[in-house]
C-alpha cells in the first residue's frame, strides 16, 4: 500500500516515465533540473512584479503556474518580513560606459528534446491523477467505514436479540 507522502526523487521519477511514453527520453533528475529553472523564472517574474517602480514582466508559463500555485505560500506567503539595507548600491544604465551598452548577438541554442510546456503538461497531468487518486481513495476508506458501522450494527442487533431472549 502507497504511503500518503512520497519524496520527491520518486515524483520526478514517475513524471520522467510519463514522459517517456509520451515519446521523451528523459530521467527523473533532468525533470528536476528543469522544474527547478521553470520555478526560478517563475519566482523572479513574481518577485519583479511586486516591487514598486520595477516594469511588469511576464513569463510564458505564468498563467499555468499561477493556476498550480495559486494558495502556495512559497509563491504567495500569507506574512512577509522586512528589513532595509542602506548599503547596498544600485545599478543604472549610467554606471557602465557607453561601448559596454552595445548588445551582442547570443549565439542560437540548439533545439531541445523535451520543452517547457512538455514539463509543465506533464506535471499538470500528475497532479491531477494524484489528486483523482486521492479522492478515489478517500471514497474507497468512507465506503468500507460504512460497511463496517453496519456490520457492527448488525452485530449489536443479533446481541439485543439474543439478550432480549434470555
Amino acid at each position: 500500500m502507497e504511503k500518503g507522502i512520497l519524496r520527491k526523487k520518486v515524483v520526478w521519477e514517475k513524471i520522467a516515465k510519463m514522459l517517456c511514453s509520451k515519446g521523451f527520453s528523459v530521467n527523473g533528475d533532468q525533470v528536476n533540473g528543469k522544474w527547478k529553472t521553470l520555478m526560478r523564472g517563475y519566482k523572479s517574474v513574481k518577485d519583479n512584479n511586486k516591487k514598486s517602480g520595477a516594469g511588469k514582466k511576464s513569463y510564458e508559463f505564468e498563467e499555468v503556474l499561477d493556476e498550480l500555485f495559486e494558495n502556495d505560500p512559497i509563491i504567495k506567503p500569507v506574512l512577509t518580513l522586512s528589513s532595509t539595507d542602506n548599503n547596498k548600491k544600485s545599478a543604472t544604465a549610467t554606471d557602465k560606459p557607453d561601448d559596454e551598452e552595445i548588445a551582442t548577438p547570443k549565439p542560437a541554442k540548439k533545439p531541445r528534446k523535451t520543452t517547457s510546456a512538455d514539463i509543465v503538461d506533464t506535471i499538470k497531468q500528475y497532479l491531477q491523477e494524484s489528486k483523482q487518486h486521492q479522492e478515489d481513495t478517500i471514497e474507497r476508506q468512507e465506503r468500507m467505514h460504512k460497511d463496517r458501522i453496519n456490520a457492527y450494527k448488525g452485530v449489536e442487533d443479533a446481541l439485543r436479540s439474543f439478550l432480549a431472549k434470555k
